[in-house]
């Protein structure tokens, strides 16, 4: 979740606020990780403003400084500053990633470990589960939305506005290749048997090539030379 609003307009404490309303009417005996930037960072900006939340509403907590974590009720809040070497070995263990629907080799910056030893289906996943929020929750949303602005900017819609995600990882030069190769060849096989036109078969390796940024400059008297 991001805030957007000018300096001093009250983002802090409202994040805050709802943070704190989330974690603890919903969670008992869990963890949470707080992290900032650098370990100064994350006191100024986020904890100095939370304990004296706390303190305002009553809310019982202790703060213990040496073991970086900071106790709400039946929750334990770890407070994680980027900038420490050794940061990610005091978290090591603890399910944060699970949590955030991240891999911890993306989320920490580290090495793949056990018998994942280069992290491709930790990276798949995770593109996976991204493409699926976006497919389940952004497109239906923009789907509502981006002819309303169309029609605000330019006073009517345009017939081809469309959708397209960006690919989450990018495909290697061979995996591009064959990808290619994949979407086109059933095109030519159907216009070589006679099945389409050729000018239909142009249409439909331009509408395909157009994820993958190939075949858009082909024209229709190419294919007839």
């Amino acid at each position: 979740m991001l805030a957007d609003g000018a300096i001093r307009s009250g983002k802090t404490i409202s994040m805050i606020l709802s943070f704190l309303e989330w974690s603890l009417s919903t969670f008992h005996d869990k963890d949470f990780i707080i992290a900032g930037v650098t370990g100064g960072a994350l006191r100024r900006n986020v904890l100095e403003p939370m304990i004296r939340i706390l303190e305002t509403y009553g809310i019982s907590h202790e703060l213990k400084r040496t073991e970086s974590k900071l106790i709400i009720g039946s929750n334990t809040y770890h407070l994680f500053g980027a900038d420490k070497d050794n940061a990610q070995d005091k978290l090591q263990g603890m399910t944060a990633a699970g949590a955030a629907e991240i891999p911890a080799t993306k989320l920490f910056g580290r090495s793949p470990q056990g018998f994942n030893t280069n992290g491709e289906s930790d990276l798949k996943n995770y593109a996976e589960m991204i493409s699926g929020l976006q497919e389940r929750m952004l497109r239906p949303a923009l789907e509502k939305l981006l002819p309303v602005m169309a029609v605000s900017c330019w006073g009517f819609r345009p017939d081809d506005l469309d959708i397209v995600f960006e690919p989450i990882i990018s495909p290697t030069p061979k995996e591009r290749a064959e990808l290619i190769d994949r979407l086109s060849g059933s095109v030519i096989e159907a216009w070589t048997a006679g099945l389409i036109t050729r000018e239909e078969a142009v249409e439909e390796l331009k509408a395909r090539g157009a994820e993958l940024g190939v075949w858009s400059k082909l024209r229709d008297q190419e294919s007839e030379a």
